[in-house]
């Protein structure tokens, strides 16, 4: 079966139903059931609706089988949404360029991770909870632009670990200290920019006496004009000898953890720090 552009599977609950689609590129299918009855309806683009006699999960999940060839499931965009369906029993392997995945719960994130082969471009992972053992996972050092992860247990070590080079960092784990978040922010820095660029971390300091200067202590090649209590200027030193000038935000929040967020705007261009742009 061809690389198709869009494999998707959202679900959603609403006046006592459950709605599952399943997108595979044109092919759309809708199911749909009241909430503990075991009677599921099935609608596909172009053909008539049926219905089957189950759980609609795993019904949902056999229905996925069927854009499974081989054990592989190849897609250029891969995104999982607020469902409770298992993984698919035939699938082995995902291959994609883009995967997102948002509010599985319980883990179940992990178990799509754990099928990814080969390189992704942007991997996008959201949850209230904490995706634990994300860290450790092989399949992270595998991601080659975009890394954003709400809701882990990725720690300094781990993060040191993975990639110097993303595009665009979002991390929230109380198990990242000011320490790892500078070695990640200066990695950011040496990345060439663009529009749309991110770098938004949120973290646990390591002592009671953090100050937000500990941030940027040790970046030989920058330097930080604060403008307000959370917001700053940082003029970095490329090794051509320029001088760029980025707006960053910091935010001290509860329980010990602070925010540090830099994002390029989608109107940017380079600017140096005399005001000109590149």
């Amino acid at each position: 079966m061809p690389k198709v552009r869009q494999f998707s599977v959202h679900e959603l609950e609403k006046n006592g139903k459950i709605f599952i689609s399943i997108v595979f590129d044109e092919i759309v299918t809708h199911i749909s059931s009241d909430i503990g009855s075991n009677l599921v309806k099935i609608e596909r683009s172009g053909k008539s609706e049926k219905t089957e006699t189950g759980e609609i999960h795993q019904i949902a999940s056999d229905i996925c089988n069927e854009f499974i060839e081989n054990g592989l499931l190849e897609s250029e965009n891969f995104q999982i949404d607020n469902t409770k369906i298992t993984v698919p029993s035939n699938l082995q392997k995902i291959r994609c360029s883009r995967f997102s995945s948002a509010f599985l719960g319980d883990q179940k994130v992990i178990k799509w991770l754990e099928k990814l082969d080969g390189d992704v471009e942007i991997l996008k992972l959201t949850e209230n909870g904490v995706i634990k053992g994300l860290g450790t996972m092989e399949q992270l050092k595998n991601v080659t632009k975009e890394l954003i992860a709400v809701g882990c247990d990725i720690s300094d070590e781990e993060l040191e670990n993975l990639r110097d080079d993303y595009c665009s960092l979002v991390l929230n784990s109380e198990k990242l200290t000011e320490k790892g978040v500078k070695r990640a922010l200066e990695n950011y820095l040496e990345q060439p920019q663009k529009a749309g660029n991110v770098f938004d971390v949120r973290f646990k300091a390591s002592s009671t006496d953090f100050d937000k200067n500990d941030l940027f202590k040790g970046l030989m090649k920058a330097e930080i004009t604060w403008e307000q209590y959370f917001s700053f200027k940082i003029s970095y030193s490329l090794n051509c000898g320029k001088i760029l000038e980025y707006d960053g935000f910091y935010f001290d929040l509860e329980n010990g953890l602070y925010s540090v967020k830099i994002m390029i705007p989608m109107d940017w261009k380079p600017r140096l720090r005399d005001g000109n742009t590149v």
